[in-house]
């Protein structure tokens, strides 16, 4: 997005009427918006578009300790020591001067930092439930053809136009009861609730569902919304929670390949090698997947053992082998 905005003639037009003719300073838009999709025009500078757009970026090294401050969540990123380690270097097998780091120790640290943000707050139940509700919004408004604030919210720009104030104040404007419930349980913190875990300890078959089933299902937004579909006809009549209450929740695993194959580390002046030959960031992601990662189905509270069962159901018929735990865990 921030690729195209800078591409696009209204900022042009406001960046040179608003930096370029006042200020002696010479930018290339066309390049800055390529370093931040990491495109590297000049392989004699590389090291400048990976302060943008790298392993250690400048956006990494920012939102890990401002993430890690505002959760409470207390990292160790010894920044000092890495602006103290890093320089550029001609890299022989990427043929580009690239960022090295003289000791492994920094970058192991962010890596270690952002894994535990993985780990206790980007997937934890309660922040994967609030996507979720605001997912429902979205995908309810975009369903109806209606409008959230007066933005259709069909295109990725239309989120552009609102604002967290826009979000919270809906009830104050919006005619839709579906809109005005969901964005209240929102504001109270009355959030989805588990009414399913998907882990290691509550399938029986984890290593074969791991290899085939779930990869496909995270990958396939239409094979989720189905499977959500089938879990909403399953269910008794009556009072039933709508389509944008039932959520399948499989998040990704971080993704550590950039940091680990594109971070070179020069020890004692010696030859540049790949982050990968000196820490084992492999082993670190299969225990995190093994013993960390948390699939979820959500729904509303008054709803959860019967999505629960019905869930369970659909499930199965997916191959996966459901044990006890997939329940006891939502403390049902």
């Amino acid at each position: 997005m921030s690729h195209f905005i800078i591409k696009s003639e209204p900022f042009e037009k406001f960046f040179k009427d608003n930096v370029l003719n006042p200020y002696p300073v010479k930018i290339n838009l066309n390049k800055v918006a390529n370093m931040i999709i990491g495109y590297i025009d000049d392989r004699s500078r590389a090291f400048i578009t990976h302060i943008i757009n790298g392993s250690f970026d400048a956006d990494k090294l920012d939102y890990i300790s401002r993430d890690g401050y505002f959760t409470g969540l207390r990292l160790v990123i010894d920044i000092d020591r890495l602006f103290y380690a890093v320089s550029p270097r001609w890299l022989e097998d990427e043929k580009m001067y690239g960022i090295t780091v003289g000791s492994p120790n920094p970058a192991q640290q962010i890596l270690f930092s952002k894994m535990l943000l993985f780990s206790t707050i980007y997937n934890h139940q309660k922040v994967r439930a609030c996507d979720c509700m605001l997912r429902g919004l979205a995908e309810y408004v975009n369903e109806q053809g209606t409008t959230f604030r007066g933005s259709p919210l069909v295109d990725p720009v239309d989120f552009l136009v609102l604002t967290d104030n826009d979000i919270f104040n809906a009830t104050d404007t919006s005619n839709e009861p579906f809109i005005k419930k969901m964005v209240a349980n929102l504001c109270q913190r009355n959030l989805f609730k588990r009414a399913l875990v998907i882990c290691k300890d509550t399938v029986d078959n984890w290593d074969e569902s791991r290899q085939y089933e779930l990869p496909s299902l995270i990958e396939s937004p239409a094979d989720l919304k189905k499977l959500r579909l089938d879990i909403l006809n399953r269910l008794p009549g009556g009072q039933r929670p709508s389509i944008h209450e039932i959520w399948i929740d499989l998040p990704q695993l971080p993704e550590f390949h950039e940091e680990a194959t594109q971070t070179h580390i020069c020890v004692a002046g010696a030859e540049p090698v790949v982050l990968q030959e000196l820490f084992p960031v492999a082993g670190w992601l299969e225990a995190y997947a093994d013993r960390q990662w948390r699939g979820h189905v959500f729904c509303p509270e008054q709803f959860q053992d019967m999505v629960n069962k019905a869930a369970s159901a659909v499930l199965k018929e997916y191959r996966l082998k459901l044990n006890p735990k997939s329940r006891i865990y939502c403390h049902l």
